[in-house]
């Protein structure tokens, strides 16, 4: 869409704007009929009061002659408008623009998804983590606690055997190595993983390969069966 327009000030402040020509995008784009000639705020009731950020960048604009570009919810249309704004002369603009408001609005549905999971897993009862390049790159809260971090930033950036006991460590790796070789999309094993404070735990490790910020990744869930593994022992000590 495209419109050309003369800026309306009163003490240099923005008051309003005439529209002097649109093109045919410009009534397919908003939906407003007949418009050359008359103020914004004739073709638009109120959009001086829901958007007054529209006049100040057009009164900016008009002035300086400096582009702008920005993007828009015009409440009065329920429309997202792209704006590129240009000062050909002083007190005129051009707008030239285009609706987004399928793209706001599949933004905000996965803005809205994207908080419901990190939601479900911050709150998760298992340990939940991400590696990348061989290093820990995200970790909740839940893995923090297993593990006897502070928080669940303190390892990040770790290498992701770090968490292991050292005498599993290449056994572990050696099995992520061929597991990411192979075809098997996921794997779950046990291990003897170690806490920051030096003491072990058995844990339960499911993974599968993944991607984090559009890079290759391994996406896991570990759970501490220390207490799994005794009663296992115990049950097999009675049975003997």
């Amino acid at each position: 869409g495209y419109a050309y327009c003369r800026m309306l000030f009163d003490h240099d402040a923005p008051q309003d704007f005439i529209y002097i020509d649109v093109n045919d995008a410009f009534e397919a784009l908003t939906g407003l009929k007949n418009v050359v000639g008359k103020k914004v705020s004739e073709v638009i009731p109120g959009i001086g009061e829901s958007n007054p950020e529209l006049f100040e960048i057009y009164g900016r604009v008009a002035s300086s002659g400096i582009p702008e570009t920005f993007e828009i919810d015009l409440k009065p249309l329920r429309q997202w408008f792209s704006i590129s704004v240009y000062g050909p002369e002083k007190g005129y603009f051009v707008a030239v623009f285009d609706v987004i408001t399928e793209r706001k609005q599949a933004e905000e549905a996965l803005r809205a998804a994207e908080e419901q999971f990190r939601g479900l897993v911050e709150q998760s009862i298992a340990g939940i983590y991400i590696i990348q390049d061989g290093r820990l790159a995200y970790v909740n809260p839940r893995f923090a606690e297993i593990f006897g971090y502070d928080s669940a930033d303190e390892p990040i950036g770790r290498d992701a055997l770090s968490v292991v006991a050292e005498n599993e460590r290449a056994a572990v790796a050696e099995n992520i190595r061929k597991w990411l070789k192979g075809g098997t999309r996921s794997i779950s094993y046990s291990t003897t993983a170690l806490r920051k404070d030096g003491s072990t735990i058995e844990a339960g490790v499911h993974a599968a390969r993944g991607s984090h910020g559009g890079r290759p990744a391994i996406i896991g869930m570990i759970q501490d069966i220390s207490e799994k593994k005794r009663a296992e022992e115990q049950i097999q000590g009675y049975i003997k």
